[in-house]
């Protein structure tokens, strides 16, 4: 070999014995990225879900590649909170959905999302009802808020609307007015004390036209009366079901219901619309949504929401009167999401009110996993009668959060 193929073989040698070297750790940010090239972020210790108190700072560090070629934004429901490869800086009490978006200088995008729950002090001012009559209110209407040592607030904020409030003491609430020409969007609450002080509040969806409670409904594909719950519901005019029409049962301010004719099993467009020409929103986790979804399907929903289950100190009772129409041999089918635990420790049980005074429907199941969701467990008859015997069907357990019951 001639001495100038000998020292490119060198060169060839020490190239890639640099390139594997560069590349040998999964979460160090790179530089030889192109900028053609999407971005990616590359924590390996990112969480599902972080709690911190009020008194504390969030601090986290993200790493990202083409590091030197994309920007990072944080946001709280579309709110831009912070931007940077880093965050530092405290929030007001309450639970928030943090999304982490990391763009290229060429506009290409990814993401990830994660809870933080920031923890009130002893004694500070704190809502304690998130229900939707309190935080689904329109325009211009007088709203009460209610929770604990609001005695000092003097204004709430809505965005950047601030609104004089009374404190009703009677009820342990705040009073205020929405403004008139509030914009039609999901608002984070701050209250304000006299010297300017700002607590969490929560969330609260301002509206202007038509909004239904939740975000999908379901019927038997044999055709199902179902009932709409939300708010300006009495100004629907038509309703469409995967583009076919639905007969009017009866319609209020707070409720609708109507007849959905039979169609094959699935999932459909549900479309409501009122008399000036506006389409009915829905309610998802306190966000609202221009689209709904209708499914046919021949599973039957007994409970619905979303309760961190975590033995006595939270869990879901479902009465006896909602197994009254469920047929032995049914399927139930519990839909639930695995919660972060510092323990990292997940299981589930199904039980009666009794606790240990009747059998279990579901014994105790440890290393719960995402993977086994939604859990299955057949409606047996000694299972029917320890319902009625007991009054009810607790689900009870250690992290997560049951989101639905149904049963097949």
């Amino acid at each position: 070999m001639n001495i100038k193929n000998i020292i490119m073989a060198g060169l060839l040698c020490c190239g890639f014995a640099v390139a594997l070297t560069s590349c040998s750790k999964d979460t160090e940010a790179f530089y030889t990225v192109g900028e053609d090239d999407g971005p990616r972020i590359l924590n390996d210790d990112l969480k599902g879900s972080y709690e911190i108190n009020h008194d504390e700072n969030f601090v986290l560090s993200i790493i990202v590649t083409p590091t030197d070629m994309t920007t990072v934004r944080w946001y709280d429901f579309d709110r831009l909170v912070n931007e940077g490869k880093e965050i530092n800086q405290p929030f007001e009490t309450g639970e928030y959905t943090i999304k982490v978006v990391a763009t290229t200088n060429k506009g290409k995008e990814t993401f990830r999302t994660f809870k933080l729950t920031v923890k009130p002090l002893d004694g500070e001012p704190i809502t304690t009802n998130n229900d939707v009559s309190e935080r689904v209110v329109k325009a211009g209407e007088h709203v009460k808020l209610h929770g604990d040592n609001l005695s000092n607030i003097t204004k709430v904020s809505l965005g950047d609307r601030k609104i004089d409030v009374t404190y009703n003491a009677a009820e342990s609430c705040v009073e205020y007015d929405i403004p008139a020409d509030m914009a039609n969007g999901t608002y984070r609450v701050s209250l304000i004390t006299a010297d300017d002080k700002s607590f969490g509040g929560g969330k609260q969806s301002v509206i202007t036209k038509p909004t239904s409670y939740k975000s999908s409904l379901s019927g038997s594909p044999d055709g199902a009366e179902i009932t709409i719950d939300g708010r300006m519901l009495d100004k629907i005019t038509a309703v469409t079901v995967g583009g076919i029409g639905c007969q009017f049962i009866s319609k209020s301010e707070s409720k609708l219901v109507i007849a959905v004719p039979a169609m094959k099993e699935g999932i459909y467009d549900l479309v409501a619309t009122a008399e000036d020409g506006t389409t009915m929103q829905f309610c998802d986790d306190g966000e609202l949504l221009e689209n709904g979804k209708y499914s046919a399907t021949y599973e039957i929903t007994l409970w619905e929401g979303a309760t961190e289950i975590n033995w006595g100190d939270s869990n879901v009772k479902i009465e006896a009167a909602k197994f009254a129409d469920v047929p032995v041999g049914s399927s139930i089918i519990m839909y639930f999401q695995i919660v972060d635990m510092p323990d990292n420790y997940h299981c589930l049980r199904v039980t009666t009110p009794w606790w240990e005074g009747a059998p279990d429907f579901v014994p105790q199941v440890d290393g719960l996993t995402q993977e086994q969701s939604p859990y299955t467990f057949t409606f047996k008859a000694s299972d029917k009668s320890n319902v009625e015997t007991t009054g009810a069907m607790l689900f009870v357990g250690y992290g997560y959060k049951l989101t639905k019951v149904s049963y097949k």
